[in-house]
């Protein structure tokens, strides 16, 4: 079957971009079918996340961000019904896929609140479909946005302080996985 060829020997890494690449080229032929031709410049697809480091592993969650251009467009009917073609057809095989369609705007406004959970998955943006550069979309974007003005101590603390409440309400974890 298909996964023979990707597992043919080969180490960890190598599987995951294996992997990561025949989702990309799968994602890539839905998105072109699912989205009619005059509204392709107006989005960007892109693989957040493990995904977006290519770090995808079997049974990986598939996390995606539909990055809206032109915000006018977010009250068009055919947008609407185009991603949900697009994400309904991406589910059918039952992956554990997730997804969050943004402005510009609306990815400033998320990384001016202070959940570190979609900034880092941001950091690893990394575009499947992009007709255009969007400064916001952008990986270096969000880590300058995350460097504010005190050179990323205050994310850095946040991740530690984080760190600590898991510890302190689950335990060490990841000692025992």
């Amino acid at each position: 079957g298909w996964a023979a060829p990707i597992l043919a020997r080969q180490s960890g890494l190598k599987t995951a971009q294996a992997l990561s690449d025949l989702t990309d080229h799968w994602l890539r032929t839905l998105w072109t079918q699912a989205l009619p031709p005059a509204l392709r410049d107006d989005l960007s697809l892109f693989a957040i996340g493990s995904y977006g480091r290519q770090e995808l592993a079997f049974f990986s969650d598939i996390d995606l961000l539909i990055a809206l251009h032109d915000p006018h467009l977010a009250s068009q009917p055919e947008l609407a019904l185009a991603i949900e073609r697009f994400i309904t057809w991406a589910r059918q095989p039952r992956l554990r896929l997730s997804h969050a369609v943004r402005t510009a705007q609306q990815t400033r406004e998320l990384l001016a609140t202070d959940d570190l959970h979609s900034a880092i998955a941001l950091i690893d943006l990394r575009p499947l479909t992009a007709p255009a550069p969007v400064e916001e979309f952008t990986p270096d974007f969000v880590i300058n946005y995350l460097r504010k003005d005190d050179e990323g101590r205050s994310f850095v603390h946040a991740l530690f302080q984080g760190h600590r409440l898991r510890v302190e309400r689950q335990g060490q974890t990841v000692y025992l996985l």
